[in-house]
């Protein structure tokens, strides 16, 4: 997208991989196969294990997690703080003395297919296309909008026009736990949903 620095990194994440990330090097492993992403994504999205990547040295880390409640994490039994793994990604690597700015476009049980740029134009002001976010995380001032229809929860942060709002130097994607094991699910939304998060 227009917004993202030349190096960015993208990391498709299925739901297994996300206790892959591994902070302390900037480097990430397991979750992605060589066959998930088909032409002109090939040269964008890097496998996890690619090291000639590398973080930027001295500006903070920006990275966007794109997700369902695999990436903000449902409370455990009993309590209502979130297991949110944008959070505690940038609670650990400042710990290690990285800086980080992290952000979220989250919606739970939603396919990356959901998140793509063409159904979540900039700027969408029609209700029966699109509804506008203000919620506890996501406050109504970002202008954030997903399709209409979806219902929205106060634990989930969805805001799929910062993909193209800032220069990302990781996009994490991570998709429906079991649409990538499924051959038509791939072909018809997780491939295309991928495809045009990279070319947008």
């Amino acid at each position: 997208p227009k917004g993202w620095r030349s190096s960015t990194l993208i990391i498709v994440l299925g739901c297994a991989a996300i206790a892959g990330v591994m902070l302390a090097k900037h480097t990430f492993a397991d979750g992605f196969g060589p066959a998930a992403i088909r032409g002109a994504s090939r040269d964008k999205v890097v496998q996890l294990d690619d090291a000639s990547w590398e973080a930027p040295k001295t500006e903070p880390l920006n990275i966007l997690f794109v997700g369902n409640s695999y990436t903000y994490g449902p409370p455990p039994s009993g309590t209502t703080v979130l297991n949110n793994l944008p959070r505690m990604f940038k609670v650990v690597a400042e710990s290690l003395g990285n800086k980080v700015h992290q952000e979220e476009d989250t919606v739970g049980s939603c396919t990356l297919f959901m998140h793509r740029p063409s159904v979540n134009p900039e700027g969408c002001k029609d209700p029966k296309v699109c509804q506008k976010i203000d919620g506890p995380r996501v406050n109504g001032s970002l202008q954030c909008t997903i399709p209409a229809g979806i219902v929205v929860k106060p634990q989930y942060s969805p805001c799929p026009q910062r993909l193209d709002r800032s220069k990302w130097d990781i996009v994490v994607l991570q998709d429906y736990s079991t649409l990538p094991s499924i051959q038509t699910a791939r072909e018809s939304m997780y491939y295309p949903a991928i495809d045009e998060s990279v070319k947008a």
